[in-house]
């Protein structure tokens, strides 16, 4: 009886180790790692890694480790992934240096066995950075810029495509390709743009052999109203009437039009030289784009004054603002007092 038990006992210990999973002997490295990357509009990085797989693998893991040194562990990895193809894509963060690994496997499970590690040079990081134009205005071009820096070298990268996106104002805007340019020696690129609505631009670097994608914050082009002033007299005399008047552009809907008056002699209370806002303020209809004012020259002293004519901010463009024009009072006016212009009172 205690035999046949001992026999039993035998028989259930072999049948045990019978159906547990064999490790698997360790592939043939994998060859050819190849990596190119893209950069999304949010700024992600996409790297997409290939490699030759050897004939005895069932798959392969693909790793990225941040900074110079690749991962010699298939466990040790910042981010990675297991392909049973030769390609896959990783998730990176933006800006950092990366070095890549790919690690044949065999097997399956905890019975997975890795091969030693087929290693790439690091990948530098990157970084592009918009820069707009100081006043972007309706229908007058100006440059967006590019800057594009080597994150790992502190260094300006030098004859990279940079691309330039637009996409309309909204939560999720819709992005299209606008225009391109290649960085020169200092690493800049420029796009000339024309504004005439509000737009959101982005530069992205789709990366070279051996650095990284970026991508760019976002920047909101709300373009300025364009105003332009004329004077009807460039001199006067006190009692004559002068004609100050221009056009605004785009044609908007009641847009508010301010006339303001600077003196040549500082205001002491003011922030800005002799600036006073007059009295004179319109309303244009709907659909019109021209105003103009009328005004008595009424001043007994001497000097030059200046006005400019300002709009408020309206649907979707910021305030405008004309170029200052010049009315001299003359010497010569009758009643006219030589003296400097005083200190007006704020």
């Amino acid at each position: 009886m205690r035999a046949s038990l001992v026999f039993a006992a035998l028989a259930s210990a072999a049948s045990l180790l019978s159906a547990a999973p064999a490790s698997a002997a360790p592939p043939a490295p994998v060859q050819n790692v190849h990596v190119t990357s893209t950069a999304d509009r949010d700024g992600e990085v996409i790297a997409t890694i290939s490699w030759t797989p050897p004939a005895d693998a069932d798959g392969a893991r693909a790793c990225a480790q941040q900074g110079v040194q690749p991962a010699t562990d298939p466990t040790a990895c910042d981010v990675y992934f297991d392909a049973d193809t030769a390609n896959t894509t990783l998730d990176l963060v933006g800006g950092k240096t990366y070095t890549f690994s790919v690690f044949a496997y065999a097997g399956a499970g905890t019975a997975r066995e890795f091969s030693a590690p087929a290693t790439t040079r690091p990948w530098h990081g990157s970084k592009v950075r918009l820069k707009l134009c100081d006043f972007p205005t309706y229908g007058v071009p100006c440059r967006i810029d590019a800057v594009l820096t080597d994150t790992r070298l502190d260094s300006r990268l030098q004859g990279a495509r940079v691309e330039l996106w637009r996409g309309v104002p909204e939560l999720n805007p819709d992005w299209r390709l606008f225009d391109a340019d290649r960085t020169d020696g200092d690493g800049d690129a420029h796009v000339r743009v024309t504004p005439r609505d509000e737009h959101y631009f982005q530069w992205r670097f789709q990366g070279v052999e051996g650095v990284l994608a970026s991508t760019s914050a976002n920047a909101k082009v709300t373009p300025r109203i364009r105003v332009t002033a004329h004077l009807t007299h460039s001199n006067a005399s006190p009692g004559e009437r002068v004609k100050i008047y221009g056009i605004v552009r785009p044609k908007l809907d009641a847009l508010r039009i301010d006339l303001i008056e600077y003196q040549t002699t500082p205001c002491r209370s003011w922030q800005f030289t002799g600036q006073r806002v007059t009295a004179k303020r319109q309303r244009l209809p709907n659909g019109n784009t021209t105003f103009g004012y009328v005004m008595t020259i009424s001043r007994s002293t001497l000097g030059t004054y200046r006005f400019e004519v300002a709009t408020g901010s309206h649907r979707g463009f910021t305030y405008g603002m004309s170029d200052r024009v010049t009315l001299t009072i003359g010497s010569g006016a009758r009643g006219s007092s030589r003296s400097a212009p005083g200190v007006p009172a704020c």
